[in-house]
C-alpha cells in the first residue's frame, strides 16, 4: 500500500489575480516562479488565464499544442502537458494560443484539476490567473495556499482590486452556505447594505448569523482563515509604497480579508518599454527589482508583512 503523502510533500500552491489588467501580475508571477527555481525548487508555472494567456512571452518559451485546455476540453492526463523551459528546475503548463475563447468550467473539473496538482512531485505551482472577477478565476483562487493580489496606485486599479477581494469573500462565503436562499440573501443584503447599516463584509455574515442558524461560528471561522498577499506595483516614491499599507488597511478593515503586505516594486521604465515593444524579447532585469522579487517571495512563503523599514532604502 502506498504511504500516505505528507504534507511536507505536497506542493505549495500560489495563485496571482486581480481586478484589472496591466498591473503586471503575469510579470510578477513569473519571476517568482524563477526565483524559487533558482534556489533548487523544482516548480511549475501555469498560464491559466483563458482569454489572454501570455506567460510564455516571461520565459522565453516557445509554445507547443498543447496547453491546459486540453486538460478541460478533451480529459488529457496533466503530466502529459507539462512542458520543459530553458531554465532549471522550472516547467510549464501553458495556455491556449489558438484564440479561441473556452465557455466555462465544470465545479468537478476544477476540484479533479487541483487534486492532480497536488500529486504532482514538486515544490511549488504557480499559476496566473485571469483579471476579472468570473467565477472560475474566483474558484482557482480560493483553492491556492497563498493567494496573491497585484495593483498599481491607479484609482481603478485599486477601485477594481477592491471590488476582486470583495467577491472573492463572498464567492467562499457562498460556498459554505447550504442553500441557494441564503446565498441570494447574502447579496441582497449587500444591495441594501445602507438599509440594514452594513459597512463591511464582516457585517453581512455577522447579519446573516442573526436571521439564520444555519450560518454558524464553523462558517465564520473558516471565513476568518481566508488570507491574501497584497503587492503594490510600479511604485515611484515613498508615499506610493506607505499607500500599499493604506490599501492593505481597507482590504482588512472593510473588506473583512486578511492582508499581507508582502512588498512592492519600483517603476522600470526601460523594463516596461521592452514589453510594449518587443514582449519577446529577452529582458534584464535590475538588480533592485531581482531583490524587491526576493523579498516579496520571502514574505508570501512565511506569509509575512513587509517590514516599514524597508522604506527607507527606496
Amino acid at each position: 500500500m502506498t504511504k500516505k503523502r505528507t504534507a511536507e510533500k505536497i506542493p505549495q500552491i500560489w495563485a496571482i489575480g486581480g481586478g484589472k489588467g496591466g498591473t503586471g501580475k503575469t510579470f510578477i508571477i513569473s519571476r517568482l516562479a524563477i526565483f524559487l527555481a533558482s534556489y533548487g525548487k523544482r516548480v511549475i508555472l501555469i498560464d491559466a488565464n483563458f482569454d489572454s494567456p501570455n506567460i510564455h512571452y516571461f520565459i522565453n518559451f516557445q509554445n507547443t499544442e498543447k496547453s491546459i485546455l486540453d486538460f478541460f476540453q478533451d480529459n488529457e492526463n496533466l503530466e502529459n502537458l507539462i512542458q520543459e523551459t530553458k531554465i532549471k528546475n522550472l516547467r510549464v503548463i501553458p495556455g491556449n494560443q489558438n484564440g479561441i475563447s473556452f465557455p466555462g468550467i465544470k465545479y468537478k473539473q476544477k476540484m479533479r484539476f487541483f487534486n492532480d496538482l497536488k500529486k504532482m512531485d514538486v515544490n511549488y505551482i504557480l499559476m496566473d490567473l485571469g483579471s476579472g472577477s468570473g467565477i472560475s478565476t474566483l474558484d482557482f483562487f480560493l483553492e491556492a495556499d497563498r493567494k496573491i493580489v497585484v495593483t498599481d496606485l491607479e484609482i481603478l486599479s485599486i477601485d477594481n482590486l477592491f471590488h476582486f477581494i470583495r467577491n472573492t469573500y463572498f464567492r467562499r462565503l457562498s460556498g459554505l452556505l447550504p442553500t441557494q436562499q441564503l446565498k441570494n440573501t447574502v447579496w441582497d443584503l449587500w444591495n441594501k447594505r445602507t438599509q440594514y447599516q452594513i459597512k463591511t463584509s464582516g457585517d453581512v455574515v455577522r447579519h446573516l448569523g442573526k436571521i439564520s442558524e444555519q450560518m454558524n461560528d464553523s462558517s465564520e471561522k473558516k471565513l476568518s482563515l481566508l488570507q491574501i498577499h497584497l503587492i503594490v506595483n510600479k511604485v515611484r516614491k515613498a508615499n506610493d509604497i506607505m499607500e500599499g499599507f493604506s490599501v492593505r488597511s481597507i482590504c482588512t478593515k472593510y473588506l473583512s480579508v486578511e492582508t499581507f503586505y508582502s512588498g512592492y516594486l519600483e517603476y522600470d521604465n526601460q523594463l516596461w518599454k521592452n514589453f510594449s515593444l518587443v514582449p519577446s524579447k529577452k529582458f534584464t532585469i535590475s538588480p533592485r527589482i531581482e531583490q524587491e522579487i526576493i523579498s516579496i517571495a520571502e514574505n508570501i512563503k512565511k506569509s509575512s508583512q513587509m517590514k516599514i523599514d524597508r522604506i527607507k532604502n527606496v
